[in-house]
């Protein structure tokens, strides 16, 4: 891998850096080295460099990821000079910036990192506009809900009883004293909540007291006024912060399965804590987040950020529903209506959690620097397919067969085929339609390069091939992992029992299981629909797989031993709803055998 040292160190600790640096890698500049190393040669460089280290050594090492993006590996001594993604800062200034918090609201925190809960509320809703962007869905309206949400999520953290066990905890945490830098640092799964092993807090149970995102939905569902959005936002609103977390299990929950129960167990723990000064708290936060909403040009916020109310008021007596299904319906249509309001709340779920996932990871300085800079669309590089030379490999691939079998009728005939579902992108754009087709042929037309010069013509940068067995995706992955098709690419596997990335002619039974942070990362990823359906129903796996699902080229394979399976043929139709709102970019492809009076052809 070529690797990028950068040194910020000081005094003595610069001579010393340099000698090991220079040994390694070749000075491009006064204080930057770069080399080609391997893993255990890139380990004796940090090693060396921790040996000789001290206060005034600062050297941080990149790797370069794809052709367009580097990325952070290490740092060694001071992190501090460096920020969030090992940049050195250039500037600095006593000035005030309308970023600075006024002292009545900067010692509001989001999290552990000490996050001020104004910025993470931005933070959030800014994403969570830009994830929808991202992932080229063009519906402003959703957009505008993504953001009204993002900035509501969390509002419950002024619950005087987390702030109370939030600032224990911090003050409990030891500081950091390791040199090496975590990109996305493990969260909990199910975000931040208040915990019985702080002192204070002993006794402390959710059998009788709200989650923070219960509080948020219950001041939310107050402050947003009922003619700033329609009845479809609100309803994405409310989905998008009640939902953000799990509902937590209670042997009890009577009291947490309607609102006006989660309003009266609030009300009675704030004791002396008046209603009203939650809501005035509430108020100073959000006029935080409208003044360093002041300083983003790209998005108009004050079209889309509503003038909220000002007092508390129950105003819902039903909780947001995960799924919205009429538990009478019998009939397909009954059931086809509720597809569409339930896959858009799966998309400002996953923008909302995506963003706040990204967000929460943050120490508390790189944050401020990133709202500051101006660049705060950057920290979703990570979750953005780049692009790749995967159409380049498959077009290798196509040639290859071509010049094996010159003039085939049956390369002639697969060919055409995908011309005709490739030109579907281009009707689509036409007719302002999604792209969404299908393939149907007989068993052992070559449906599989077919679908693979679809994708080719239509720039396809990655493929998440979903099927409805285990046996498929092995079947699939045998035949791509050949000499003919794409021995060269990332081909992954990714069912519940197999999760290996194959290249370069490696067997499966040589090919190590794949960390839980490469999970999705393959050119094509080879995986069953019950995997998939968990990007909706799971909230640890929405960050990566949805977005990546979202933006992919996507085949469903073998597409019609789906409908005949109770709750996934709903979640998958949830699926096909979520990526038509893509349009011409939807990118999706149903593949399914020829089938006449029973017999598959």
């Amino acid at each position: 891998m070529i690797v990028t040292f950068v040194s910020q160190c000081e005094k003595k600790s610069l001579k010393r850096t340099r000698r090991i640096l220079d040994a390694f890698a070749n000075r491009i500049g006064d204080n930057v080295w770069q080399t080609a190393i391997t893993e255990d040669g890139l380990q004796t460089v940090k090693q060396l460099l921790r040996k000789s280290a001290t206060k005034s050594t600062a050297v941080s090492c990149h790797r370069n990821k794809t052709r367009q993006l580097t990325e952070l590996v290490w740092i060694v001594g001071n992190k501090r000079r460096f920020n969030e993604v090992g940049v050195v800062p250039v500037n600095w200034t006593n000035n005030e910036v309308f970023m600075d918090l006024p002292i009545t609201t900067a010692n509001i925190l989001a999290n552990t990192n000490e996050q001020p809960l104004s910025q993470h509320l931005f933070a959030v809703g800014y994403l969570g506009y830009k994830i929808i962007e991202k992932m080229q869905i063009s519906n402003p309206k959703l957009a505008q809900a993504a953001l009204v949400a993002g900035i509501l999520h969390d509002i419950g953290k002024l619950d005087p009883q987390f702030q109370g066990w939030l600032k224990t905890k911090i003050g409990k945490e030891p500081l950091d004293t390791s040199d090496e830098i975590e990109m996305l640092p493990d969260l909990p799964d199910d975000g931040v909540h208040i915990d019985n092993s702080i002192r204070g807090h002993t006794k402390f149970t959710f059998e009788k007291h709200p989650r923070h995102h219960e509080i948020s939905w219950l001041l939310a569902q107050s402050i947003l006024p009922t003619d700033a959005l329609n009845s479809n936002q609100r309803n994405q609103v409310f989905h998008g912060i009640y939902w953000h977390h799990t509902r937590p299990y209670r042997k009890d929950d009577k009291f947490f399965m309607q609102a006006k129960g989660i309003h009266k167990l609030f009300l009675k723990s704030l004791k002396s804590e008046s209603i009203n000064n939650i809501m005035n708290e509430l108020s100073a936060v959000l006029n935080d987040v409208a003044q360093i909403s002041a300083g983003y040009t790209d998005i108009n916020f004050d079209n889309l950020i509503p003038e909220w109310n000002k007092s508390f008021k129950l105003t819902q007596e039903d909780l947001p529903s995960y799924k919205i299904y009429d538990e009478l319906a019998e009939d397909v249509d009954e059931f086809t209506v509720d597809i569409k309001p339930n896959a858009l709340n799966n998309l400002i779920r996953t923008a909302v959690i995506s963003a706040d996932r990204i967000v929460s990871a943050m120490p508390a300085e790189d944050l401020t620097d990133y709202i500051k800079e101006g660049n705060l669309e950057q920290a979703i590089d990570k979750i953005t397919i780049e692009d790749t030379d995967l159409s380049h490999k498959i077009d290798v691939c196509l040639a290859g067969f071509e010049s094996r079998y010159p003039n085939s009728e049956r390369n002639l005939a697969q060919t055409q085929a995908a011309k005709q579902l490739a030109e579907l992108k281009e009707t689509a754009e036409f007719d302002e339609a999604d792209n969404i087709g299908v393939l149907q042929g007989p068993a052992g037309c070559g449906k599989t390069k077919i679908a693979l010069e679809w994708a080719s013509r239509t720039n396809a940068n990655k493929i998440i091939w979903v099927c409805p067995r285990v046996q498929v995706c092995l079947g699939l992955l045998t035949d791509l992992t050949q000499a003919e098709y794409l021995p060269e690419s990332r081909i992954e596997i990714f069912t519940g029992e197999y999760k290996k990335i194959l290249t370069n002619g490696m067997s499966m039974e040589d090919t190590p299981d794949t960390s839980e942070s490469d999970y999705f990362s393959g050119d094509i990823v080879l995986t069953t629909i019950d995997q998939v359906i968990n990007n909706i129903i799971s909230h640890h796996k929405v960050t990566t797989q949805m977005t990546d699902f979202m933006q992919a080229h996507v085949v469903f394979d073998e597409f019609h031993e789906l409908i005949p399976m109770p709750a996934f043929n709903l979640l998958f139709a949830e699926l096909i709803e979520a990526k038509k709102y893509r349009g011409v970019n939807a990118n999706t492809l149903l593949n399914r055998p020829v089938i006449v009076g029973g017999s598959t052809f």
